[in-house]
């Protein structure tokens, strides 16, 4: 006997048509599939001992394919956690991040996709340590390129009172008199650049109060109590 919810049945004749069947009554998830029947001979314990061997094999794959989902969905299940776990700690950093930003610079409107950020504390300039701070809010030294973005960078650095010089992007270490940006590579338009003192040890480009904000050139590290100095730089942004 199969068991006593699966019964198996056939008729062999070569005149007419044969069957071979098996009727099972509530089988369990674990062992559904697809079976075969094979009949060899007219004796009815032999076809049904035949579809019990079938029966077990049959059995012990799906057992052993159901092992394996089963890995699979802790496998997946264990992804998912350390992704949400990854994804929470980004959110977490880039909370931080943004705070830090709101409370270090002073932020301008969006102007032609970008804002720019005005550095609130040192009193002095370091170009390397300025170009590093960009980069990690990820953005860069400000890089005036005509006369309208000049005109609202203007704007935005007047609301500050204090302020002496604003280091920008530009500088001419590589060949004197020859501004280019840092971050862009372009060479800059020497339109804002009211003096330029073709000094070996000026290579950096600064907004000038006393030159209604126009440009002059100064050394990269610039410490000078009587002057307070900031760093403009920019990101793109579009809201």
């Amino acid at each position: 006997m199969l068991t006593d919810k699966a019964v198996g049945q056939g008729y062999l004749n070569t005149g007419i048509k044969s069957f071979l069947s098996l009727k099972w009554y509530y089988p369990l998830s674990e062992v559904a599939g697809e079976y075969t029947c094979e009949a060899v001979g007219e004796d009815d314990y032999k076809i049904c001992y035949f579809l019990l061997k079938n029966l077990k094999r049959k059995k012990k794959e799906s057992v052993s394919m159901q092992s394996d989902v089963d890995t699979l969905k802790n496998a997946l299940l264990n992804t998912n956690v350390l992704l949400n776990s990854t994804i929470q700690e980004f959110e977490t950093l880039k909370s931080r991040i943004n705070v830090s930003k709101h409370s270090y610079f002073k932020i301008s409107d969006v102007y032609n996709g970008k804002r720019y950020y005005l550095s609130q504390y040192e009193r002095i300039a370091n170009m390397a340590a300025s170009m590093a701070t960009c980069i990690l809010y990820g953005g860069y030294l400000a890089e005036i390129d005509d006369g309208d973005e000049f005109s609202f960078i203007k704007g935005f650095v007047r609301k500050s009172r204090g302020i002496r010089l604003i280091l920008v992007g530009g500088n001419d270490e590589e060949t004197e008199g020859t501004w280019m940006f840092e971050h862009s590579k372009k060479k800059v338009d020497n339109f804002f650049i009211q003096s330029d003192r073709k000094s070996r040890d000026y290579n950096c480009l600064f907004l000038f109060d006393k030159q209604r904000w126009y440009a002059t050139d100064h050394s990269y590290y610039l410490n000078n109590e009587d002057w307070i100095t900031r760093f403009l730089y920019e990101i793109p942004e579009n809201k």
